[in-house]
């Protein structure tokens, strides 16, 4: 059997001016990922998504494995945009959606300390939304688009014999997952919200077009981190 193993980028600057920027945890975690790649074995092909968190920890990961294939950007590995979804529109969306303007209040009225919870709050709400493809302004990809976008690349991931490494986000892995195990869509984001920083999921799959196997080997693994760099955001 080949393998695809789908890896989530290390923690990001949650919250601050640039999410996209590595954290000084998230370098370590991505470095961490790298070590641990002896037990894996060889590495046929790696492969990121675009985005600054997804390159800078595939960077990170193949430095310190000291790895031999280069590192490949494949665009479709790319997250969705709801971060600024949510940054440009989120008056418009509460204004249209009950729930979303609740949330928003309370984000609104929230201290310091509890603010990460009920900015998370909000951002499953307007994901919710989302994923029934709601009308949103402006909005580039709807979830469909989203969710076809991924499954052509797990697909086609999954279509070469060997090892592959993807370095991508919590959104995409929720969706590859989904795409695997046949369930629908709200399933499939439930599992990108479970997914942790610096975690590995791996899909075991032969690329034998008569007889096509694929199966999820095991989801969000993060053993290889200490308990205390355990990170969802």
């Amino acid at each position: 059997m080949s393998s695809l193993l789908l890896v989530r980028h290390g923690q990001a600057s949650f919250l601050s001016d640039n999410y996209d920027r590595l954290s000084e945890l998230g370098r370590r975690q991505a470095r961490r990922v790298g070590e641990s790649l002896h037990s894996v074995g060889a590495i046929d092909r790696m492969v990121a998504g675009p985005l600054q968190r997804q390159t800078r920890t595939a960077e990170l990961a193949h430095e310190a494995a000291r790895a031999r294939v280069a590192v490949e950007i494949v665009s479709e590995l790319e997250e969705h945009r709801a971060l600024e979804l949510i940054e440009n529109h989120l008056p418009a969306l509460a204004a249209q959606h009950e729930d979303v303007a609740r949330a928003l209040e309370r984000l609104n009225q929230a201290d310091e300390s509890s603010r990460p919870r009920a900015f998370e709050h909000v951002f499953e709400k307007v994901m919710h939304h989302w994923c029934d493809d709601a009308a949103f302004p402006e909005l580039v990809e709807s979830y469909s688009a989203f969710e076809a976008r991924v499954t052509g690349c797990i697909d086609e991931l999954t279509s070469r014999s060997g090892v592959t490494m993807a370095f991508t986000s919590a959104g995409v892995i929720g969706v590859a997952v989904g795409h695997v195990l046949g369930v629908e869509r709200k399933q499939r984001l439930s599992l990108g919200f479970a997914v942790q920083n610096a975690s590995f999921t791996e899909i075991l799959f032969n690329s034998r077009k008569d007889r096509r196997r694929v199966t999820l080997s095991r989801f969000n693994c993060v053993g290889h981190l200490p308990v205390a760099e355990w990170t969802y955001r």
